[in-house]
Parts: C-alpha cells; sequence; structure tokens
C-alpha cells in the first residue's frame, strides 16, 4: 500500500513509499526525522526502536485519556515535549514523575521507554 508520512503543520510529505503497512513503514525508516508528522490515526501498535522519539512518545501520550496522568504528570510531559530533553537530563530532572509516566506507556503497549528507563 501507498504511506505517504506528512509535516503536520505544512503537510509536506516527509516519507513516502509502498509498504505492507504503517508499522513496517515506520520499522523501514528506523531514525527517521517525525518531528512534526502528523501520527494522528497511525497504527503505532509493535513498532520496534521507538524510545528515542520525542513524537512517538507525544503521540502515545495524546492518545491516553487525560485523566490518566496527574497535572504534575502533564506538566513534566509539556517540558519534555518543548524542551526534548535526552535520557540523562530527564532523568537528572524528573526521576520522581517519570517512572509512573513510562508505566502508563507500558501499559498501553509501549514499553520500550520503561525498558530504556530501567537500563540508565
Amino acid at each position: 500500500m501507498k504511506i505517504e508520512i506528512k509535516h503536520r503543520w505544512i503537510q509536506k510529505v516527509i516519507i513516502a513509499g509502498n509498504y505492507e503497512s504503517i508499522k513496517a513503514c515506520l520499522e523501514k525508516n528506523r531514525g527517521a526525522y517525525l518531528r512534526g508528522a502528523d501520527l494522528r490515526g497511525a497504527d503505532l501498535r509493535g513498532i520496534k526502536g521507538y524510545s528515542d522519539s520525542h513524537d512517538i512518545a507525544a503521540e502515545i501520550v495524546r492518545r491516553q485519556d487525560i485523566e490518566v496522568f496527574t497535572e504534575a504528570e502533564w506538566a513534566v510531559i509539556g517540558q519534555i515535549s518543548i524542551h526534548r530533553f535526552c535520557w540523562t537530563e530527564i532523568k537528572r530532572r524528573f526521576n520522581k514523575v517519570i517512572p509512573h509516566i513510562l508505566q502508563i506507556l507500558a501499559e498501553a503497549g509501549f514499553d520500550e521507554y520503561l525498558k530504556d528507563w530501567e537500563e540508565q
């Protein structure tokens, strides 16, 4: 099937091609620059190697019910989304809040963030 991933605001095509699925597209383009990509509606189940992607994390978080996270957790999520901190800085700044956020993402089927956190 022909798949196009477009920039969220300007609709410029970031990735395009024929793939078996969205999952296959993302796996083939692992490391692709997805900042600004509109991932709404994309089937993200089963993707691999996403733990360094702020964009995938933002989309997974966006799909959760707002009540799942506390106000303090939403504040941390907002800071990470805006500043795009690396794992070392996230651990330094948010060590007490992040484990619960990552547990929620793991329960939603995206456990790579939690595994990377535990390996740090």
